[in-house]
């Protein structure tokens, strides 16, 4: 009976232990060394953080202006900096996009990925990584504290199912990433017929007739001249950024926290008739619903065009003299309706951090270690910096806490690193990747004011008062709920599209609009997916 008790009194130990799995990191080897706690060959605090040295394999999403790419990482100032620190080497492997989905199903993962996770691929493969939720507390709390103190919607924007599998990335508050898109005029244009930016979409229809009309653009290329251009397979180049004069925030808008429709109201058909009306008069270039970057770029960069739509001048225009032309058209009123225009595209509480910035294998064997990795890039905002811009006074300048300034470092300082000074920035460090900096580096626009985001920092203070307070949340959707969106999508956004093209270039009658109307609805569902967003915005997912 005493042998029966104490054997039963080992199973349910046993049991217990191995049903108790929720911290994995308490079954490595604890031991203390020189009186810092150690799991396996990982310190829990302090530097260096291993005992021995150790190699992390690390796959990183490369910018494709990293000139420091492939064998040539350890010229970025941070990893040489961490290595000596930490007591880690990193091993950086740099596949393509394309491949990622092969490498997770092989089985034969890296210790950590930075970037190349999309929220898909996290979505479908959750099961591979590390969930991270009760780690951050005891292997990352720099990390967790920078959350808590500057992210309240941190939880919800990396939660998985209950799980939190990924650190965040990319600088978090960033004017010039409010905006998707912004108009584009050129101002001796403007002065050589004699007029301002215009303030009325009359105003607007009035200065493009005079661009068509009049001798502006360059000798001998008034037969290639474009009054208005845009690029619909650019991402932020299309037509549909002209309809925020009529309240037209995207294919629905979000107020209140309530999800509106857009696309099948009397506003909108009053957007596509302006248009339309423009495109019948000859100052439109009507090839922008099919036309590539390309030959958008070719044309803005010819100097012959008089409005066109982008994130910037300096992603189309290499020649310095020509880049000091442009100006920011602001959302432009309609007569009666001057209170309801916004800025299409656009949100004054978007934020521009990444979600999947640092990812652990599961697999892993050096968890602890990669956790800690990351977590002494991220140990203040200095450090976040160093891994994001490089060294400071030479790509940026710090102002004060948390405020940081950039700057266009010359060709000398550049070739110091091996690079260009037009590639330093996508070069230097973890562009879009590296830990989170509170806020993006304002310019200098004394030093720089025409560089690729110099007319963002000018323009978006002058419209601000246009853009919308709201943005949707961002958190992740479940599978289930992402397979019905896109199901609902599917034939539904292609339609919106088709029908915009189609309206703008051949025009619009009441019984073509009220087909329209109601194919929305009972052909492609309009309100069912206006419904799965009021109820993602409501957190019912």
């Amino acid at each position: 009976m005493i042998f029966l008790t104490l054997l039963v009194g080992m199973l349910v130990i046993v049991f217990a232990s191995g049903c108790n799995r929720s911290k994995p990191e308490n079954t490595g080897t604890v031991a203390t060394v020189g009186g810092r706690e150690m799991v396996n060959n990982t310190f829990v605090t302090g530097l260096p953080i291993v005992n021995e040295p150790l190699t992390l394999k690390i796959a990183f999403e490369t910018h494709f202006q990293d000139e420091l790419a492939g064998n040539n990482f350890d010229r970025k100032p941070f990893v040489l900096i961490a290595e000596r620190a930490t007591g880690l080497k990193i091993e950086w492997s740099t596949p393509a996009t394309t491949a990622v989905p092969a490498i997770l199903a092989s089985g034969d993962l890296p210790d950590a990925f930075i970037g190349l996770i999309t929220d898909q691929l996290l979505v479908q493969n959750s099961n591979l990584f590390l969930p991270l939720e009760d780690k951050l507390e005891r292997w990352a709390p720099n990390v967790l504290s920078f959350y808590e103190e500057h992210v309240p919607d941190w939880k919800r924007f990396l939660t998985l199912d209950g799980h939190i599998y990924s650190m965040m990335n990319n600088f978090h508050n960033s004017l010039p990433h409010k905006v998707d898109s912004l108009v584009y005029v050129n101002r001796n244009w403007l002065s050589a017929i004699g007029r301002q930016i215009p303030a009325t979409v009359n105003d607007f229809r009035d200065v493009l007739r005079a661009f068509r009309t009049q001798n502006v653009g360059n000798p001998g290329g008034q037969a290639n001249k474009i009054p208005l251009n845009f690029c619909n397979p650019l991402w932020n180049g299309g037509i549909q950024y002209l309809s925020g004069p009529w309240g037209i925030q995207g294919n629905y808008n979000l107020i209140n926290g309530r999800i509106l429709p857009t696309v099948n109201t009397e506003n909108y058909r009053e957007y596509l008739e302006f248009i339309h009306g423009l495109v019948s008069e000859g100052l439109v270039n009507v090839e922008g619903f099919s036309q590539n970057r390309e030959q958008y770029t070719a044309q803005i960069s010819s100097m012959n065009v008089g409005v066109f739509m982008g994130w910037g001048p300096t992603v189309f225009i290499m020649n310095q003299d020509d880049l000091t032309v442009w100006d920011v058209i602001p959302p432009m009123a309609v007569p009666g309706k001057e209170n309801i225009r916004t800025v299409h595209g656009s949100s004054k509480a978007r934020f521009q951090s990444g979600r999947n910035g640092f990812l652990v294998s599961r697999t892993s064997r050096n968890w602890e270690a990669a956790i800690r990795w990351w977590d002494y890039l991220s140990r203040d905002q200095d450090a976040a910096m160093l891994a994001a811009h490089g060294e400071p006074g030479i790509g940026y300048l710090k102002l004060g806490e948390n405020n940081y300034q950039q700057i266009q470092p010359t060709e000398e300082q550049a070739r110091v690193y091996g690079i260009s000074s037009s590639g330093f920035f996508p070069s230097i460090g973890l562009l879009n990747f590296h830990p989170v900096v509170l806020n993006y580096p304002a310019l200098d626009l004394n030093r720089s004011p025409y560089s690729e985001n110099a007319w963002r920092q000018r323009s978006i203070p002058q419209i601000w008062e246009f853009i919308p307070d709201e943005a949707i949340p961002r958190s992740l959707v479940p599978a289930a709920k992402t397979e019905e969106r896109a199901l609902l999508e599917l034939d539904l956004l292609p339609y919106i599209a088709e029908f915009r093209a189609d309206a703008i270039m051949n025009g619009l009658n009441d019984a073509k609009w009220n087909t329209y109307v109601n194919d929305l609805e009972r052909r492609f569902r309009y309100n069912e997916w206006l419904k799965w967003y009021q109820d993602y915005v409501d957190g019912r997912f």
